[in-house]
């Protein structure tokens, strides 16, 4: 099973995490919250890849740019090390090599 991370990179320049690592379902609820509470705002959500990239965007009437102005992006957490056998994802490179040494992949 693989974790995702949710991240906005606003237009501004600054990417803000927001889930750092959790499954799919979680990560796309709160994704979906956001995408609610941005529209609420009236600001425009385009869909950029369906259920993966969002773009926010002001109304033409706003008068400064919002810090939630930007790109939401749903991706599969990126683990550093990863076992070459089964692929599983893993923070440290010791047990990505342990891993698949006596046959008991997760």
């Amino acid at each position: 099973m693989s974790d995702y991370s949710l991240t906005m990179y606003g237009h501004c320049g600054m990417p803000i995490p927001i889930v750092g690592r959790d499954d799919l379902a979680s990560a796309r609820e709160r994704a979906a919250r956001i995408i609610r509470r941005l529209r609420q705002r009236r600001m425009f959500v385009t869909t950029l890849d369906k259920g993966q990239t969002w773009e926010s965007t002001e109304p033409d009437d706003a008068v400064m740019i919002s810090d939630w102005s930007g790109i939401l992006c749903l991706r599969e957490y990126p683990y550093p090390y990863r076992c070459p056998e089964c692929d599983q994802g893993y923070e440290d490179g010791e047990d990505a090599w342990r891993c698949c040494q006596g046959g008991d992949c997760d």
